[in-house]
């Protein structure tokens, strides 16, 4: 009996450490598990990252393209301006031009009708 019990506490001592063994595995492969979804998350961390630098310099580059816009049309509005004013100018001088034309012909006509 003294001599079969150090033979079962060798045995439970053996199921013991192949118990603990086991544990350490699943310990082991959940350790693998957590790296694996650390390194996917700090790859999509990565990615998220690239798309955000990428959608920036889009907003950039829209945002500069419509400044560029802005400037062209503002560019041509005030040449629209500048000929629209001109065209006034000429406008008042066909005017003056016009009633000095009339002004005379009038002159005129009042001399002839005193002629006749």
């Amino acid at each position: 009996n003294i001599a079969r019990h150090p033979a079962s506490m060798v045995e439970e001592l053996k199921g013991v450490v192949h118990g603990l063994e086991g544990e350490k595995r699943a310990l082991e492969g959940q350790k693998a598990a957590a790296e694996a979804e650390v390194s996917l998350l700090t790859s999509q961390v990565a990615l998220s990252q690239e798309a955000t630098i990428t959608v920036e310099s889009d907003l950039r580059c829209s945002l500069a393209a419509q400044q560029d816009s802005k400037t062209a049309f503002d560019s041509e509005l005030a040449a629209l301006r500048g000929e629209r004013d001109a065209l006034s100018a000429s406008l008042a001088d066909a005017r003056g031009e016009r009633d000095a034309v009339l002004a005379e012909r009038n002159e005129l006509e009042l001399r002839v009708g005193e002629m006749e």
